[in-house]
């Protein structure tokens, strides 16, 4: 089982791939935030908004995503 070094998070989490310097995935973006094309991440925001808004059938205009673990809900 692998840990994270900054955070203790786990090998056994679903979908979960630590970085060669044992960080997980989040730490590893916090340590090294100038390997983020923000501009790039702009224009995929853009892309899920644009999509969001084209397929929305609900009547609301947002989404709010709420984590507790395995009940995590949206």
């Amino acid at each position: 089982m692998i840990y994270c070094k900054n955070c203790l998070n786990i090998s056994t989490r679903p979908n979960i791939k630590f970085m060669e310097d044992g960080l997980s995935p989040p730490f590893a973006v916090y340590f090294n935030p100038a390997e983020i094309d923000w501009d790039e991440r702009k224009e995929e925001l853009k892309e899920v908004i644009t999509f969001g808004k084209a397929n929305n059938h609900s009547g609301c205009d947002c989404i709010i995503g709420v984590s507790g673990g395995k009940e995590s809900t949206r």
